[in-house]
């Protein structure tokens, strides 16, 4: 069980695990009795009835909503907004391009709203705009927040997200999973950036909103952000229809780097295959204490640096293993090395596999040929001996 004690979970106390997992993923209670299943290695075998989902009704909801939030802000309500917005050096144009808007507390909520221009209250309820409360009223999902709209790469409104203005935690919340919107097949900004991401050759994808407006404002139209959730196999395949190449900048502190890490070690182990996709993802780090964000509008050129100096993807987790790992420790030195050996092998020239192979071996401080073996997972995976006459064979002959 656990309790709320600082009231941001609104209205709602505390609950089972179940409940703290919809309020910490921002999802429903299927998704969340899923996920907890998942974890606790538990098979659910559910045959679903597929019901098909009123699309053109839930667009017209957060449509509503848009106007709603928009003229929130710019009502005698707004200043507080408005304000922050001017803090972070977000311009009136930026405002309107990004759709920026606010949700209000009090008496004048969104719920009404919906109710006095028609919207169906089964069409608010998918929308994810608004939720029921233990108590069986009706509420607001934003409550209080800056309001970003997030539309999909065809410029379709599908839902948004949301800042704190009175440091309420979380800080940042998105619109729970809907028919339309699933933040893990979602780039934010990519509606405006994929013609710059086609002609640049190159897609930066960062964690936040703020990032993508400082970019943006700087004349950086190829930057897109991943909500803050880690990058994923579904953004990547997204992102492939416009650029080969993708550079990653991520969180620069100890804890963001850590789980950075750790969810791009779960990306390459999962089902997605970087050759097949044909796209090169390489990682880029910013000084700890900064994000791009900062970076961006206090030194344009340091950014331009900060990129052009990326990396390998697989270069950047060898380098960072210690970070989730410790390599001292020889169960978690094998755990290490099979953390990156998928994508090694997945890459056919055999000169880079030898060199990423020699780099890992350095890193464990083991000679090559002791390298630790593929576990089961990787069983069809070999290692070449060091230097042998067939991998340099195959390095010229590529």
């Amino acid at each position: 069980t656990f309790k709320c004690f600082c009231g941001s979970c609104a209205g709602l106390p505390g609950g089972d695990i179940f409940t703290f997992m919809m309020r910490l993923e921002n999802i429903g209670f299927k998704d969340a009795l899923f996920k907890c299943a998942e974890l606790s290695g538990v098979d659910i075998n559910v045959q679903e009835k597929i019901k098909p989902q009123p699309k053109k009704e839930i667009f017209q909801a957060l449509d509503a909503a848009s106007n709603y939030f928009k003229n929130s802000l710019e009502s005698r309500y707004g200043s507080q907004g408005i304000k922050y917005l001017d803090s972070r050096g977000i311009s009136t144009n930026q405002i309107e391009e990004f759709g920026l808007g606010l949700s209000l507390g009090g008496i004048n909520t969104l719920v009404d709203h919906l109710k006095k221009v028609g919207i169906k209250g089964a069409a608010a309820v998918e929308s994810g705009l608004v939720q029921k409360w233990p108590d069986g009223t009706w509420h607001d999902f934003f409550i209080e927040r800056l309001t970003i709209e997030i539309k999909d790469e065809e410029n379709n409104l599908v839902g948004f997200g949301a800042r704190s203005l009175d440091n309420k935690l979380p800080k940042y919340i998105n619109t729970q999973q809907t028919s339309l919107f699933n933040k893990s097949q979602l780039l934010f900004g990519l509606n405006k950036a994929k013609d710059a991401i086609k002609e640049e050759g190159v897609c930066i994808i960062v964690e936040g909103y703020m990032d993508v407006f400082a970019a943006h404002s700087e004349e950086f139209k190829n930057v897109v952000a991943c909500m803050g959730t880690s990058v994923t196999k579904e953004q990547l395949e997204l992102v492939s229809k416009y650029t080969e190449k993708v550079i990653l900048c991520l969180d620069s502190d100890i804890a963001g780097r850590r789980a950075s890490v750790n969810n791009l070690i779960k990306l390459i182990n999962s089902d997605i295959n970087f050759s097949n996709l044909k796209i090169q993802v390489e990682v880029s780090s910013i000084k700890e204490g900064k994000d791009p964000d900062e970076l961006i509008r206090n030194n344009p050129s340091d950014w331009l640096e900060i990129i052009s100096n990326s990396i390998p993807l697989h270069i950047h987790l060898i380098n960072n293993l210690e970070l989730v790992f410790d390599l001292n420790d020889p169960i978690q030195k094998k755990q290490a090395a099979n953390s990156v050996y998928k994508i090694v092998f997945e890459n056919q020239n055999g000169h880079i596999q030898d060199q990423i192979l020699n780099l890992l071996s350095k890193k464990l401080n083991v000679l090559r040929e002791n390298l630790p073996k593929p576990e089961n997972k990787n069983k069809n995976i070999k290692i070449p001996n060091t230097n042998t006459q067939a991998i340099k064979e195959n390095a010229i002959e590529r």
